[in-house]
C-alpha cells in the first residue's frame, strides 16, 4: 500500500503527499531567486523556475503532474516544499533506502562510495537482476565532480588520483552547508510464485547515500548538528582504518603504511571514539533508553584490504573472491564465515573494546573487510584504475535487512 507520506532525502522533513510542489521546466518560464534551495546550499540565491503547489481539484489526480501557474506548461518535476531540492517519484511501488557513511579522517568513506557507486551500475545491479542509474542530474553531477573524474579519467592511460579530501560542514567555525546526497534509482525484477504461474514484479528503490568529511565525526556538538541523515538512515556503514591500529601498523613496512595513510595518523578520533557518540547520538534522538540495544543494521568494515593482504592468514576466506554477486544476493554462510574471520582479527589486533562497545549497542551487525582501490597510491598520489575487492559485501548485506534483496 502506498505510503500517504514522503521523507525529503535532503532536509529530512516528512510530508504529506497531497502537499507535493512542483517545478517548472519550461526555459521561457520567467526564472526568479530560488531562497529556499540557496539556503540548503548556504550560497547566495540563484534564478531558477518557479516552484509552486498542487491546486486543488486539479485534472491530475495522482499528483504525478501539474501545470505551472504562470506559463500553463505541464511539468512532472517533484520538489520538496521545504528545501526545494528535487524528489524522486513516488509510485506505489517505490521505497527509500537511506545509507549513511560514518568513520574517521582518511578512513575510507568517500573512496568507498566512489567505487560501490561506480560498481554498483556496472555490476552489482544486474547481478541482483536489476539495473541502476543516477535519479538526477544533480547526482550525477555531484558524483563526476567529487568522484568520477579522479578515479575515472576519460583517457585510459592516464592514472588515477586520490579524491580530494571531503568537504567539512564548518568553515571558520560556522556552519555552512551539508555534502549533498547522492540519489541512485535502483530498479530490481522479483520473482515469485502463485497457485498458477510464476510471476515477476518490479520494484523500484530510491537509495540515498551520505558521505561527511571525518573531522565532522570529531566533535559531538557537529555530529548532532549532521544528525538527520543518521537518525533517518536504513543502515550505516562504520568504516575503521587498519593503519590506525598499532598492531597492524607494526606488521608493515613503512612505505606500506606512509601511501596507505594521508594524514597523520594520531590526528583523529579512534574508530571506539566514533562508535560511542554514534551510539549516544542515535540514542538521544530517537528517545532509545541505554538498557535498550539500537535496532539500525550496522556494517562495520575494515577498508585498505590490499594493504593488510600480507598479514592475512594464508587461508583467509578474504584473500578468496565474493559468492554474493554469483548468488545474486547475500550468502548467509560466507557472511557468517567473514563475521567470524574479521571479528577474530579484530581481537588479535587489539581491539577489545570497540567490539564488546558494538555488541553492547547494536544487535544488528555485521563486520566485513574491504578494498576499494585494490591498490596503494605512489608517492605522487596516483593510482592504478580501481580493481576493487568484496565492496559489495557491506553493501549487500545492508540491502538484505532492508528486504531489497534475498538472503541465501
Amino acid at each position: 500500500m502506498q505510503k500517504s507520506t514522503y521523507l525529503c532525502p535532503y532536509c529530512f522533513t516528512e510530508h504529506k503527499r497531497k502537499t507535493l510542489w512542483f517545478r517548472c521546466r519550461n526555459k521561457r518560464c520567467k526564472p526568479r531567486p530560488d531562497k529556499e534551495l540557496a539556503a540548503y546550499n548556504g550560497k547566495a540565491p540563484e534564478l531558477r523556475q518557479i516552484c509552486f503547489p498542487v491546486t486543488r481539484g486539479s485534472r491530475f489526480s495522482k499528483l504525478e503532474q501539474a501545470n505551472c501557474p504562470e506559463c500553463k506548461e505541464v511539468t512532472s518535476t517533484l520538489v520538496c516544499p521545504l528545501c526545494h531540492n528535487t524528489l524522486p517519484s513516488f509510485g506505489k511501488r517505490n521505497k527509500q533506502v537511506v545509507l549513511s557513511m560514518v568513520g574517521a579522517m582518511d578512513a575510507g568513506k568517500s573512496s568507498y562510495m566512489a567505487v560501490l557507486i561506480r560498481e554498483l551500475k556496472r555490476h552489482i545491479a544486474l547481478a541482483i537482476h536489476g539495473s541502476a542509474s543516477f535519479m538526477d542530474e544533480n547526482s550525477a553531477r555531484e558524483y563526476e565532480e567529487r568522484f568520477l573524474r579522479y578515479l575515472y579519467p576519460w583517457i585510459g592511460t592516464e592514472p588515477s588520483m586520490r579524491i580530494p579530501k571531503t568537504r567539512s560542514c564548518l568553515c571558520g567555525g560556522s556552519f555552512v552547508s551539508v555534502n549533498r546526497p547522492i540519489l541512485i534509482n535502483c530498479k530490481l525484477n522479483k520473482t515469485y510464485e502463485t497457485i498458477f504461474r510464476t510471476r515477476t514484479q518490479t520494484m523500484n528503490y530510491a537509495l540515498a547515500l551520505y558521505d561527511a568529511a571525518g573531522e565532522d565525526f570529531e566533535d559531538e556538538g557537529v555530529m548532532f548538528t549532521l544528525s538527520n541523515n543518521l537518525i533517518h538512515s536504513n543502515g550505516i556503514f562504520f568504516f575503521i582504518d587498519p593503519m590506525r591500529i598499532p598492531y597492524v601498523r607494526n606488521l608493515l613496512r613503512k612505505e606500506q603504511v606512509d601511501g596507505a595513510a594521508t594524514s597523520k595518523l594520531w590526528s583523529s578520533s579512534s574508530a571506539d571514539d566514533i562508535l560511542l557518540r554514534t551510539a549516544k547520538l542515535l540514542r538521544t534522538k530517537l528517545g532509545i533508553p541505554e538498557q535498550e540495544k539500537l535496532k539500525i543494521p550496522i556494517a562495520v568494515v575494515i577498508t585498505k584490504l590490499d594493504v593488510i593482504q600480507d598479514v592475512l592468514p594464508k587461508t583467509s576466506l578474504l584473500r578468496k573472491e565474493s559468492r554474493h554477486l554469483k548468488e545474486g544476493g547475500f550468502v548467509r554462510q560466507e557472511g557468517a564465515e567473514i563475521q567470524e574471520e574479521v571479528g577474530a582479527l579484530l581481537y588479535e589486533w587489539g581491539e577489545v573494546e570497540f567490539l564488546s562497545h558494538l555488541q553492547a549497542d547494536f544487535s544488528n551487525l555485521r563486520l566485513f573487510a574491504v578494498s576499494s582501490f585494490g591498490n596503494n597510491p605512489d608517492p605522487y598520489g596516483r593510482l592504478q584504475h580501481p580493481k576493487p575487492v568484496r565492496v559489495e559485501d557491506p553493501f549487500l548485506w545492508l540491502l538484505s535487512e532492508n528486504n531489497v534483496i534475498d538472503l541465501i
